[in-house]
């Protein structure tokens, strides 16, 4: 049984003693609060005084609470808005669960839809800007056009992998899954406007360079490329020569794609080789629907494609890995760049795969001495044609500079000897 009440001095508080309480002098005993039928327990009179005030006020702004005074705008002591603050926080989401949310139940607007891909992209888009820049326990609802703007002006700063700020299409793709989010908590009535709507977007000047423009091979290098590659790949590279379709796409024509009868063969881009986190390379479809074409080709590459596919089902690939998997395009692109290399320096000696590359005729210096002959040089190529020996070289043990008349790279060794027929 609790021990009795006993008054003090101040109204509405009273003294608890403990049952082996004498009752004489100071004791520990604590102090009791009653107000509107309700009883706080305090350590000190002081603390007990403090807390009749406060149960005072709170039971006015109760009173005024229920008669609507102060609804519009709640107040921090009120115990009945701090109730209606408490739920409102329970059934708005935060910011970051809601998002990564989104992103992996978010099917798109658009007639395309929402591909994989694109939404891997966008989820380490979001946690790499946006979730380190947002507080864990930022809500949905606290995000406005301020806290927007103020997004924007962080990524303008953020540095980037080359050195410089992000780039205005960089802080554009970062803000895009941004987008989402709030446009679809918009729709779905969490919040009444977008605050992304109308977010300006930085459109900071550029010096145009004129290097990023393709650079086309002239003559017949294009030729002279195609040859030296491995026998193995050898069409895969007449094709992309013929067609200069993506390389994603080469790798994912099947043999339906094939159109060879008839005097004009043609191939049908109807798909694309991708690659997705934890799965790996797989196809799918095009990005957009501008990328579906029929592309024309040579007779004698339609001929040479007919005898590689005879024999295939209509959705075997045409260019397949020796197990029949998907090529790699990281690993298929190295054969022409190696072969690259070789047709440079069978063209122009000692002239670098870029110069070749780019178009460029050799620069050829007579003989000289001092600190202006290693400036004179051409750059040197960064694969060697002794580097990259073809596979009868490696079998037989020699090296390509002692195969020079075998394959044809008779060029002069140092630029200047002879001209260039």
């Amino acid at each position: 049984m609790a021990a009795k009440l006993v008054k003090t001095n101040t109204p509405g508080i009273y003294r608890r003693h403990a049952t082996t309480c004498d009752r004489n002098g100071c004791c520990d005993c604590s102090y009791v609060v009653v107000y509107d039928s309700k009883a706080r327990t305090f350590g000190t009179m002081d603390e007990a005084r403090e807390g009749k005030r406060i149960a005072q006020r709170q039971s006015k702004l109760s009173k005024a609470h229920a008669a609507g005074l102060h609804q519009d705008e709640p107040r921090d002591e009120c115990p009945d808005c701090e109730r209606e603050r408490q739920a409102r926080d329970g059934a708005e989401p935060l910011l970051h669960d809601y998002s990564r949310e989104v992103i992996a139940r978010y099917i798109g607007t658009s007639r395309r839809g929402y591909r994989e891909e694109t939404r891997d992209e966008d989820r380490r888009l979001l946690e790499r800007y946006a979730l380190a820049y947002f507080a864990p326990e930022v809500r949905l609802r606290d995000v406005g056009p301020m806290q927007i703007a103020e997004f924007i002006g962080w990524l303008c700063r953020r540095p980037s992998k080359r050195g410089g700020a992000l780039a205005d299409r960089s802080v554009r793709n970062a803000l895009k899954p941004v987008r989402i989010v709030l446009a679809t908590a918009r729709r779905e009535g969490l919040i009444a406007h977008n605050p992304a709507s109308d977010a300006v977007l930085p459109h900071r000047e550029e010096l145009d360079d004129d290097e990023e423009l393709p650079r086309p091979f002239l003559g017949d290098t294009m030729k002279l490329v195609v040859s030296l590659i491995h026998p193995r790949h050898r069409e895969m590279f007449e094709v992309l020569a013929a067609t200069g379709v993506r390389r994603s796409e080469l790798l994912a024509f099947e043999v339906r794609h094939l159109a060879l009868d008839g005097d004009r063969p043609h191939i049908k881009v109807r798909q694309r080789v991708r690659r997705r986190n934890g799965i790996g390379l797989m196809v799918g479809p095009l990005k957009s629907r501008y990328a579906r074409r029929d592309l024309p080709m040579p007779l004698e590459v339609a001929d040479r494609l007919r005898s590689r596919v005879t024999g295939r089902g209509e959705r075997e690939l045409v260019f397949r890995s020796t197990t029949g998997t998907i090529l790699d395009p990281d690993k298929s692109g190295r054969a022409g760049s190696r072969a690259g290399v070789l047709a440079s320096r069978r063209r122009v000696g000692r002239l670098s795969h870029l110069q070749a590359y780019r178009g460029e005729p050799p620069v050829r210096r007579g003989p000289q001495r001092g600190a202006g002959a290693a400036l004179a040089r051409p750059p040197q190529p960064k694969f060697h044609a002794r580097h990259v020996r073809p596979p009868a070289l490696r079998r037989s043990g020699r090296t390509a500079r002692a195969a020079r008349p075998t394959f044809g790279l008779t060029g002069p060794s140092r630029p200047g000897q002879e001209k260039v027929k």
